[in-house]
C-alpha cells in the first residue's frame, strides 16, 4: 500500500509539506505542488481518512438513523440522503435502531468515535444527540428538535380525511401508529379536523408501532375485533397490504366489503389486488432536502444555535381501495 512517505520521496520533498497539500493546511509552492500532484497520480496514493482525521474535529462522513431498514418507505429516502451526501463528497454510517432508543444511544456512541461531521435523525425517538455535532431530523421529530425536513403530516390527515368522506364510507376504524410519536397525533388530529367538522363518527385503534413485524399481528386482531366495518385508515402502507392479504383470506371483497387506504406512498401498493389508495410522502425529495440543511450547517452557512423546519406537503395517490365518489 501507497504510503504518504511514498509520495514523498517521489516527489523529492518532505511528508511535511505533502500532508499540508492533502489536507490543504499551508502553504506548498507551485514547483512542489505539481510535483506531488504527478507523484500522487504515479502511485494512485489514497490518502487515509481515519488517519487525516485524528488531528480534526471531524471526518466527511455522516451518521444516519433508521427506525426500520427493512420497511420499503425508508430506501427512497435514504437514497435521497446517500445521493445528496456522495455529490458533496461525503459518505454515510448507517444505524437501523428497531425503534429503541436503547439501540440508538449505542449508535451515537459509535459514531462519535468515527467523529461524524453530521447527523440525520430518522428515528423520531428521544435520543440525546451531541451538542456539538451538527443534527437534523427527517420524517419524524419531537418538539425539541431545531433543523427538520419532514412531510406536513397534519395536511396528509387532512387528505385522508376528505376522500373518506367523498366516499360510502359506513363506520369508519382510524388505525394510528404510537400515539408518543408525533407524525401519529398530527396525522389524526388531521383527519379529525375533517370528520368532525362534518359530524362523521369514528372510532381509534392504536397499534404499538410502526414496525413492519406486527403488521400480520394487528391485521388479524382487527378483523377479529372490528368484523363489521366499512371503512379502514391504516397507519401506514405495510400495515394497509397486510389488512388486504388478511381480508381475502376471509373472504372479504374489497372495497366491496370493507374499503382501506393506507400512507407512505412505497411502489407495492401498485401491485395490490386491489391497487392500494394511499398519501404518498415526497421521500426522496425529505432525504435530499434534509441532507442539503445539514450540509449547511456543517459548512457554517447556517447557525447551529438557530432554528429551521421545513415542510413538504405530501398528495393522495388515488387507486381502487377505496370506493367510487358518490
Amino acid at each position: 500500500m501507497t504510503t504518504i512517505r511514498d509520495v514523498a520521496d517521489e516527489a523529492g520533498v518532505s511528508v511535511a509539506t505533502v500532508s499540508r497539500l492533502i489536507n490543504n493546511s499551508g502553504y506548498v509552492g507551485e514547483q512542489s505542488r505539481q510535483k506531488i500532484l504527478t507523484a500522487i497520480k504515479k502511485l494512485n496514493y489514497i490518502p487515509n481518512e481515519i488517519a487525516r482525521s485524528l488531528n480534526k474535529q471531524s471526518m466527511k462522513i455522516l451518521g444516519l438513523l433508521v427506525p426500520d431498514i427493512t420497511n420499503p418507505y425508508f430506501p427512497s429516502l435514504i437514497k435521497g440522503v446517500e445521493q445528496c451526501a456522495m455529490q458533496h463528497g461525503y459518505m454515510l454510517l448507517l444505524g437501523n435502531t428497531e425503534g429503541q432508543e436503547a439501540i440508538g444511544e449505542n449508535y451515537l456512541h459509535f459514531f462519535k468515535q468515527y467523529k461524524v461531521a453530521g447527523l440525520i435523525k430518522i428515528d423520531g425517538t428521544h435520543l440525546n444527540t451531541p451538542e456539538n455535532v451538527p443534527t437534523v431530523s427527517l420524517d419524524r421529530m419531537n418538539d425539541h428538535d431545531r433543523f427538520a425536513v419532514v412531510s406536513d403530516d397534519f395536511y396528509g390527515g387532512k387528505l385522508i380525511g376528505q376522500a373518506i368522506k367523498e366516499t360510502n364510507h359506513g363506520s369508519i376504524l382510524i388505525v394510528t401508529g404510537p400515539l408518543d410519536i408525533k407524525v401519529s397525533q398530527l396525522r389524526l388530529q388531521g383527519m379529525q379536523s375533517v370528520f368532525d367538522q362534518h359530524k362523521i363518527t369514528y372510532q381509534i385503534y392504536s397499534t404499538p408501532s410502526f414496525q413492519m413485524e406486527f403488521a400480520d399481528q394487528v391485521a388479524l386482531e382487527i378483523i377479529h375485533n372490528y368484523p363489521n366495518i366499512d371503512t379502514v385508515i391504516a397507519p401506514n402502507d405495510i400495515y394497509a397490504l397486510a389488512l388486504i392479504q388478511a381480508w381475502s383470506q376471509f373472504g372479504y371483497v374489497i372495497p366491496k366489503n370493507v374499503q382501506i387506504i393506507g400512507y407512505d406512498g412505497i411502489v407495492f401498493g401498485a401491485y395490490a389486488h386491489p391497487g392500494l389508495t394511499t398519501i404518498e410522502q415526497p421521500a426522496y425529495q425529505i432525504g435530499y432536502q434534509g441532507t442539503e440543511l445539514l450540509l449547511a450547517i456543517i459548512n457554517q452557512q447556517i447557525d447551529q444555535q438557530s432554528s429551521k423546519i421545513i415542510q413538504i406537503k405530501p398528495q393522495l395517490l388515488q387507486r381502487n381501495s377505496l370506493r367510487e365518489v358518490e
